[in-house]
């Protein structure tokens, strides 16, 4: 799930196929700023920051 800051989820990925420690995500669409990765695989969770511009 990738959110925006002030906590609005702009994109979301069910069931995705991460190859090694790889995952595409289609940002080209969305505007310059941070957002905030969460992935959940596994039973863990991983957030990341994202700074796109």
């Amino acid at each position: 799930m990738l959110y925006d800051l002030s906590g609005r989820l702009v994109y979301q990925m069910e069931s995705a196929s991460i190859e090694g420690n790889e995952l595409d995500l289609p940002i080209a669409n969305l505007k310059n700023g941070t957002y905030m990765l969460q992935v959940i695989t596994n039973g863990e969770q991983f957030k990341k920051v994202i700074l796109k511009n």
